[in-house]
């Protein structure tokens, strides 16, 4: 059985044309080159402003996610990442707590 507050994927659950806007966004996404590493912050406070935080948005929502900051990327191959926790670089250097800092 799924437990309780288990995340669930359905095929089909998101239109082609909302998938092609996100892809194409990630694209753009993967190839400006910026000094972020490839990684961003929603605010969701603010609200998506682009066809790919949209997306991220209503799949939290559906899922009952009510946390205000997503961190998300996009990379041009796909990469099996062993279970790990992830940590704000930045704020490991300066020897602080992990987290999101997004002043950082």
């Amino acid at each position: 059985g799924v437990e309780a507050g288990a995340v669930r994927v359905f095929d089909g659950a998101v239109g082609a044309e909302a998938c092609e806007a996100a892809d194409k966004e990630a694209a753009v996404l993967r190839n400006r080159g910026d000094a972020g590493g490839g990684h961003w912050l929603l605010d969701r406070e603010e609200g998506p402003s682009a066809p790919l935080e949209h997306l991220i948005h209503a799949c939290l929502q559906e899922m009952g996610d009510g946390s205000r900051w997503v961190e998300y990327w996009a990379r041009d191959e796909w990469l099996n990442l062993d279970a790990h926790r992830d940590v704000d670089e930045m704020l490991a250097r300066r020897g602080e707590a992990g987290g999101v800092d997004p002043g950082g």
